[in-house]
């Protein structure tokens, strides 16, 4: 039996509603508003699988001023009433880095150089693996970037945001976003 090819590819871009098990176009999907227009219930689950991430340290090195870590309290369906850095889902196509650079413009206004050095805020790697209680997962990957002066964060997406503050690394905000997983945090500037 000889295979379609196209087939095959399509069925490979394709995703089923695990409510009313359509087919949908994996190009029509809205994650964060979890709304699919191709889906026939309009009760949309997101299927099973890793999603990642990236979370961008942002330090405030403004001379003659002491050291500080930006960070967000959360509003909306992810998080909502937990301190977390910038950061936001990789789209399709785009690399991490550029993730990281496009999420802090995006959410702070503030656009800034991003490096990929190599980075430590964990004990063993630049990532987390988290499991949410709804099911989810995400690889986190951790960036950083430094600010010495004339860049204030604003509210941009006042829907997913309450307000930003900088806080001293040994004096973090609570409670944290999940990611952040404040047992393994290790700020080194």
């Amino acid at each position: 039996m000889k295979t379609d090819r196209f087939a095959l590819i399509a069925r490979a871009k394709a995703r089923l509603c695990l409510e009313c098990g359509h087919a949908y176009d994996i190009h029509s999907v809205s994650y964060d508003e979890c709304q699919f227009e191709d889906c026939r219930c309009d009760k949309f689950r997101e299927p099973d699988g890793v999603r990642v991430g990236v979370a961008l340290i942002v330090w405030d090195r403004r001379p003659g001023q002491p050291e500080r870590v930006l960070f967000h309290l959360r509003k909306g369906k992810h998080g909502p009433g937990t301190w977390s850095f910038p950061g936001g889902h990789v789209d399709w196509g785009e690399e991490p880095i550029e993730t990281a650079r496009r999420e802090l413009g995006e959410e702070t206004g503030i656009n800034a150089d991003v490096t990929c050095s190599p980075l430590k805020p964990y004990e063993r790697c630049p990532y987390v693996n988290t499991i949410f209680s709804n099911g989810r997962q995400y690889i986190t990957l951790y960036f950083e970037c430094s600010l010495y002066g004339g860049a204030d964060p604003r509210v941009m997406e006042p829907d997913k945001c309450d307000r930003w503050e900088w806080f001293k690394p040994d004096q973090l905000p609570e409670p944290l976003f999940d990611p952040l997983e404040p047992s393994k945090l290790r700020l080194d500037s």
